[in-house]
């Protein structure tokens, strides 16, 4: 008999979320592939496997469902709704988890997520509708609300992320190939002022053992498919565990093919070999920006550009696509600091470059509201940078990703992937009203 009926739910307003991205804050999506929420799926996962709940998990932002539709298939009554926030869409999940309450009066309604910690204040003095915030990741807290007197479980207890629970199948690359997240460790022990992973999941990073991701990697190759993306922020944090792990890998035969994110100055030719030889097809790492002034006060610290361009130019003559994370907007960039750090993008010769906006609401001392993130982008609305405008700086974002996308992948690639399917949504979302989000 269960003791508590559970729905677990993310939302869909026709924009895609990655919702376990920018450090569970969500980013948008703008072409039509979503990347799994691992954070949500690892949830379910604990729920699922709970003897004492019921789980109805709804993942409507990875089947595509509208709000009128995921309501359609929501059960009678339940004693916990889990509502999975993302900063692109705040306003739209507050009003839906206070939707959910007028509907499920008798319920527990939970606003989860990064997202809804940081704009915890908040909602407890304006949507009193909604019971509670979950300030720990969504995983973590389904766990507690299932083992009260339990302690907090370390990520190595983690269970393999049971992908059948979700509509798995739409998880595609690019190129209509299946492919599904895993993570060998969670947290970053940096310091950059900038960076939500570490206020959300701690400052020192929490490992899965090797044992256990090899667990991870057959059960996704039970599903069907080879690729995989580590979500680890700081893959490479240990570099006898990555030699183990893909020293595992080759022994055991397995073609995975797989990508991940690190700190380049962490690789060497070596670790590169091997990590090839075990079947790494693409690595991204931040650059952010080419001025060590503005990186240092914002507490980070590059490696020295000659080894980041030698490192570049030797993962590209192994095969491995490589992707730069560019930051403009910082406080102090002007129109200068901004071009050099394209012309340092165009130097590195990355397959992909991917730029944004500086986004300030991990220094903000002030207490955040919805309305100070613009809905469907990855900004806030606050002026953060002295010098330019956020038309500016989306105008520079916009030209810089055209730019590089013709570079790497042509034209009409860039255009139909990037260029208008971008625009289409921000014309459709500009002036649409709640309740046309809401249909």
């Amino acid at each position: 008999m269960y003791e508590v009926k559970i729905l677990l739910f993310r939302p869909y307003y026709g924009i895609s979320i990655n919702g376990d991205m920018h450090g569970d804050l969500g980013v948008c999506e703008y072409m039509a592939h979503v990347y799994p929420d691992l954070s949500l799926i690892w949830a379910a996962t604990i729920a699922q496997q709970n003897k004492s709940a019921e789980l109805d998990f709804i993942d409507a932002n990875t089947e595509k469902l509208k709000p009128s539709d995921a309501e359609a298939r929501m059960g009678k009554s339940y004693d916990v709704i889990i509502l999975k926030a993302a900063l692109p869409t705040i306003e739209y999940d507050i009003e839906f988890a206070k939707r959910l309450k007028r509907k499920y009066k008798n319920a527990k309604v939970v606003l989860g997520g990064h997202a809804a910690k940081l704009l915890k204040k908040w909602v407890q003095n304006n949507a009193t509708e909604i019971d509670e915030i979950a300030t720990v990741p969504i995983e973590d807290y389904v766990h507690k609300l299932l083992n009260p007197d339990a302690e907090a479980l370390h990520l190595d207890e983690f269970p393999a992320p049971d992908y059948n629970l979700t509509r798995y199948q739409n998880f595609l690359d690019d190129y209509g190939n299946l492919r599904v997240s895993l993570a060998t460790s969670r947290g970053c022990s940096f310091r950059c002022k900038y960076c939500p992973y570490a206020s959300f999941y701690g400052k020192q990073i929490e490992f899965r053992s090797i044992d256990h991701v090899m667990e991870d990697i057959h059960s996704i190759l039970e599903m069907g498919t080879n690729r995989i993306v580590f979500r680890d922020q700081y893959f490479t944090a240990k570099r006898e565990r990555v030699q183990e792990l893909c020293e595992r890998i080759i022994e055991q035969d397995l073609e995975i093919l797989w990508t991940c994110e690190t700190r380049i100055e962490s690789l060497d030719e070596e670790l590169v070999d091997l990590m090839v030889k075990a079947g790494l097809r693409g690595i991204f790492f931040g650059i952010e920006s080419a001025s060590d002034e503005i990186l240092e006060n914002m507490g980070r610290k590059n490696g020295a550009e000659n080894r980041t361009v030698q490192l570049i130019d030797y993962l590209n003559e192994k095969g491995v696509q490589t992707g730069g994370f560019y930051i403009v907007g910082f406080p102090e960039d002007t129109w200068d600091s901004i071009a050099k750090t394209f012309e340092h993008s165009m130097k590195l010769n990355t397959t992909f470059a991917k730029f944004s906006i500086y986004d300030p609401c991990m220094t903000l001392k002030e207490e955040l509201s919805p309305d100070m993130f613009r809905k469907f982008e990855n900004t806030m609305k606050i002026q953060a940078c002295k010098n330019l405008t956020h038309d500016q700086l989306q105008y520079v974002v916009n030209q810089f990703t055209l730019i590089q996308n013709i570079k790497s992948q042509g034209f009409e690639h860039a255009y139909y992937h990037h260029y208008s399917q971008k625009e289409k949504y921000q014309e459709i979302y500009e002036h649409a009203t709640q309740e046309e989000v809401f249909q």
